[in-house]
Formats: C-alpha cells, sequence, structure tokens
C-alpha cells in the first residue's frame, strides 16, 4: 500500500468511526423535544392509590392525557432547561422517579427510593433534590448531582436525628442556590430554607397551621404555598427576605397545590369544596383574586400543576435573611 492510499485509508477509517460514534450518541439519548407553546401538565387521579399526568393549554383546552399506567403516576416535575419532564411512578420495586418530554414521549427510568412529594429537578437539570426514609425510620433530603441528565453523585442535606423531625419536600430557587422545603422539627409543618449545600438553615414560617406544597415565584422573592388542615386550606404567599405573609386565595374547602405562571401574572391552583365527596379541579387567577377561571372539569381530581413554558428564562438571585 503506498502513502497515497494509506492516508485515505487512515481518513476513511477516521471518518467511519466518528459516523459510528454520532449513531451511537443519537441511539442512546432522547431527542430534545421542545415545546411551540406554552402547556400546564398535572396530575388526574380517581383515587388515592392511582393517577395519571395531563397536559392542557393554560387556557384549559386540549387536555391530553400523557401517561396510562397501572402505576400511581404523579408529581409532574419540569426542568425547564432540559426539556424533561420528571415524575413520580409510585411504589414500585425499582426505579420510581421516571422522566419523559412534554408529549409523554422517550420515557425512561431516572431514579429509585424516593418518597412521595419528596423530589425536584433543578431548572437547569444539573441536579435533583430527594427525600426517602432513612435507617433511623426518618425522612431526610438529598442532592443529586446530575452530569448530561444521568446521575453521578448524590449527598444528604438534612438530618432528621439531629434535627428532631423529618425534612421533605425540597424544591429549587430559580437560580438553584436555595432549597426551600418542610421540616418538623419545630412540632408541626413548616417552612425552611438553607443553601443548595445543606448550610445556612433557616426556619421561614412560624405559624400554628401546617404548612405544604411549596413553590417559588419566577423572581424568587416568594414562595407560595398551603397552609391549613388536609380538608380546610388556604393558599398564602411568603416574602423570603420579610417573612411577611400574604393571604391570595381564602376560599371554601382545601385549596392546594399552587405554583406561578413563569411571568408571575397568574397563579395556578386546585381546589375543591368537599375533597370528602368532591374531586379538586384546577382554577386560575390574578395575584389579587381577579380573573378567575376553572380549568378542569373532570371526573378526577386534578392538582401537582406545572407551567411548561416556550421559553428559557433567566433566573432571578435573591438572599433571604434571618
Amino acid at each position: 500500500m503506498n502513502c497515497v492510499s494509506l492516508r485515505n485509508f487512515i481518513i476513511v477509517a477516521i471518518l467511519l468511526s466518528v459516523l459510528g460514534y454520532m449513531t451511537y450518541r443519537t441511539t442512546q439519548q432522547s431527542p430534545l423535544v421542545w415545546p411551540d407553546q406554552d402547556w400546564i401538565v398535572f396530575t388526574c387521579a380517581p383515587s388515592a392509590d392511582d393517577g395519571d399526568i395531563y397536559r392542557m393549554l393554560p387556557d384549559g383546552s386540549e387536555i391530553t392525557q400523557l401517561t396510562n399506567s397501572s402505576d400511581d403516576e404523579a408529581y409532574p416535575r419540569w426542568a425547564s432547561k432540559t426539556g424533561w419532564i420528571y415524575f413520580w411512578n409510585g411504589y414500585a420495586s425499582g426505579p420510581n422517579i421516571r422522566r419523559m418530554r412534554f408529549d409523554g414521549t422517550h420515557t425512561e427510568d431516572f431514579w429509585s427510593d424516593t418518597f412521595p412529594n419528596g423530589f425536584n429537578v433543578s431548572p437547569s437539570g444539573n441536579f435533583a433534590v430527594f427525600s426517602k426514609h432513612t435507617r433511623h425510620a426518618g425522612i431526610d433530603i438529598y442532592l443529586l448531582e446530575m452530569k448530561n441528565g444521568d446521575p453521578i453523585t448524590f449527598t444528604p442535606l438534612t438530618n432528621s436525628v439531629a434535627d428532631g423531625g423529618g425534612n421533605w419536600s425540597p424544591v429549587f430557587s430559580p437560580d438553584e442556590e436555595w432549597i426551600a422545603y418542610i421540616s418538623t422539627q419545630d412540632g408541626n409543618q413548616e417552612i425552611y430554607l438553607m443553601r443548595g449545600d445543606g448550610s445556612e438553615k433557616t426556619r421561614l414560617t412560624k405559624t400554628d397551621e401546617d404548612e405544604w406544597s411549596l413553590a417559588w415565584s419566577p423572581d424568587g422573592k416568594w414562595i407560595i404555598f398551603s397552609s391549613g388542615e388536609l380538608t380546610e386550606a388556604n393558599i398564602f404567599r411568603i416574602n423570603i427576605l420579610t417573612h411577611e405573609i400574604q393571604p391570595l386565595v381564602i376560599w371554601e374547602g382545601l385549596q392546594d397545590w399552587p405554583i406561578w405562571s413563569p411571568d408571575g401574572e397568574w397563579i395556578i391552583f386546585s381546589s375543591s369544596e368537599d375533597p370528602q365527596s368532591k374531586p379538586s379541579q384546577l382554577y386560575k387567577m390574578h395575584l389579587d383574586g381577579s380573573g378567575v377561571q376553572e380549568l378542569t372539569n373532570m371526573n378526577c381530581s386534578a392538582g401537582q400543576p406545572q407551567w411548561i413554558s416556550a421559553h428559557v428564562a433567566e433566573s432571578a438571585t435573591v438572599e433571604p435573611t434571618n
């Protein structure tokens, strides 16, 4: 073989290697499917242990079922910069956190052994936080670091034995610097903050009621939440700098699962006048209580909404104080 032929052979071999690698990457990675308009994904459950995930437009139209399984599929979480929806897959023996694209395609296993409503994915998709039962029968929060969408390390952020209470429902701030979560270390369920590494833990609420269902405002200045009992609760927001609490939804019955729209103009939440006999439905309204719209009218209880945006917003940064 002369030098020219050898050189051509090497070039062809390199090109084939590159082509083979790109083909492998294409077949091994789910393609990014990005929405061309905003959607709301949510769970609708006919019973406590049976649910599926749906999506609809922000005006309540075009309701479409995304999952259909005998497992309880719930708690969708949107990683706004990667295009994945992560969701809980019930008390499965294998992975009980899965993920899919916004249109319900390319579903795959992700993580195992998490507490219900106990996980959240950062907007960048580089981190996840989740709650799990520990060997001491407590509930604690762990940080999961990811690379290219795959988990690589996880680190405990709380210690329920030392704290004297369980810790769960962690939610990343828009800038991923802070984590809001629920803890019972002071008796009832209160809202706490900590850094992404578990430091600078701060108690936000000091009420006689239980708090739950946390969500950050897009500007990172407020946390919206439910407060009350499982059959009678309302929706409030708390300023993370001043700790001022403001009521947002004071209705009869149970108001739950509040979230903000990406532009901060709307809140979406579930509501039922009598959760013992009537399924909850999703509503949308302005922060001042105007523009109330009923988005769903289904035979199953609708809740746990997440707003999927067609645009990736820049994250706000706020430094809370004690």
